[in-house]
């Protein structure tokens, strides 16, 4: 049982965090064209609490640019979504 509550306790803890920087994320990038223009730096800093924020970064910047400028007819064919 105490490992089950370790787990659930890390779970709580990330979605925590999560919650924190939504708003902050969302306030920065309200859109895709927004999250375009953002600094790399000024979008790490915002979604540093959740890890691997170099990746997320670089995701979010090329799934953005992406989804404005190429011809796709389903989401999956954009970057980073269902991979």
């Amino acid at each position: 049982m105490g490992r089950k509550r370790k787990v659930n306790g890390a779970i709580i803890s990330w979605c925590m965090q999560v919650k924190k920087m939504l708003d902050k994320f969302f306030s920065l990038c309200p859109n895709a064209e927004a999250a375009t223009k953002v600094s790399e730096e000024e979008l790490l800093r915002t979604i540093w609490p959740l890890g691997l924020y170099y990746t997320r970064t670089e995701t979010i910047k090329r799934f953005s640019r992406e989804y404005l400028e190429s011809e796709w007819t389903h989401v999956t064919q954009l970057y980073g979504i269902g991979k």
